[in-house]
């Protein structure tokens, strides 16, 4: 009996930002024996029923340019799509409603391996964008609620679409000795393979310091910073991987995003919170951060019972 290819889910604004993450997925696709499957979102249809008879006249223009609209962004997802089957089997879906809510709903019915978004997917709709700057980006709205895989297509894709071809991947993973942490690692793994190189990197962040206690926080940063490379040294010994580890200082977000450009790392790895609705809500402000500072790519993994649910 022959394993179904799994399949990489891809929304795309057909912008630039929808670009790079069809590239991303057609390599990633590619890279694990998959399928692609893209979605882009277009606006809803004009509720005519529900108008003022005053107003139907200017809502009939407006319905009239949405079909322009969507028969251009059908020409386009198709164009697309026609793109990336040169490279792996390729399906298109185009429907209405905000990306984000559509890419969910998508991914309940296709079951993806892994969803596949830009940094910037941009709506359509002006209010929608406004509300986006409001409560979140498409991107982080994605990686908040879908209890998946879920990498954006974040900084420079070129190395990693390059290095997804070759097999010779360099992963950065933030590891933070938890839940979280554990899924970024399994996960690098098991994309990297046996020809990925692992940079474990864990980022020590200054307490604040009691006003009557004087402490020598550079010493006590020395200490620490040893306590932590032994204890990553532990897991590198445990890796099959060629694997090395760094440890950081500073806010965790930024001195990940700034550790991956250190090390020429071609993917970013990171754990995202467990179940809960606060902490879907919330994100996790590590991750959140990456996703704004990332030089590359970012992987944002589940725990194991979420990602694999």
């Amino acid at each position: 009996m022959t394993d179904t290819p799994p399949t990489i889910l891809c929304a795309t604004d057909l912008d630039r930002s929808g670009d790079d993450a069809a590239r991303l997925a057609t390599a990633y696709a590619k890279h694990v024996g998959g399928r692609l499957h893209l979605v882009h979102a277009v606006e809803d249809a004009v509720p005519f029923e529900a108008l003022d008879p005053h107003v139907r006249a200017a809502a009939e223009a407006l319905e009239e340019r949405l079909r322009a609209r969507h028969q251009a962004a059908e020409e386009k997802l198709d164009a697309l799509a026609i793109r990336c089957a040169g490279m792996v089997e390729t399906k298109a879906t185009l429907k209405a409603g905000r990306p984000w809510e559509v890419t969910l709903e998508l991914a309940e019915q296709v079951d993806p391996e892994l969803i596949v978004v830009g940094p910037h997917v941009r709506s359509e709709s002006w209010a929608a964008r406004v509300g986006e700057r409001l409560l979140g980006t498409t991107a982080k709205r994605v990686v908040r609620h879908a209890q998946r895989r879920v990498l954006v297509a974040s900084g420079d894709i070129e190395p990693a679409e390059k290095a997804l071809q070759t097999g010779e991947l360099r992963i950065l993973v933030g590891v933070d000795f938890a839940e979280g942490g554990a899924a970024a690692l399994a996960e690098a793994r098991r994309v990297g393979g046996d020809q990925a190189t692992l940079v474990l990197a864990h980022v020590l962040q200054d307490p604040f310091a009691p006003g009557d206690q004087p402490i020598d926080w550079g010493k006590l940063r020395v200490e620490w910073t040893q306590q932590l490379e032994e204890r990553l040294g532990d897991s590198v010994r445990d890796l099959p991987n060629a694997t090395e580890a760094h440890v950081g200082s500073g806010l965790p977000g930024a001195a990940l995003a700034e550790l991956a450009k250190e090390h020429d790392a071609q993917l970013i790895t990171v754990g995202a919170h467990a179940g809960g609705r606060l902490s879907r809500f919330l994100l996790g402000s590590t991750a959140e951060r990456v996703l704004v500072d990332a030089p590359v790519p970012v992987l944002v993994v589940p725990p194991a019972g979420e990602a694999d649910a």
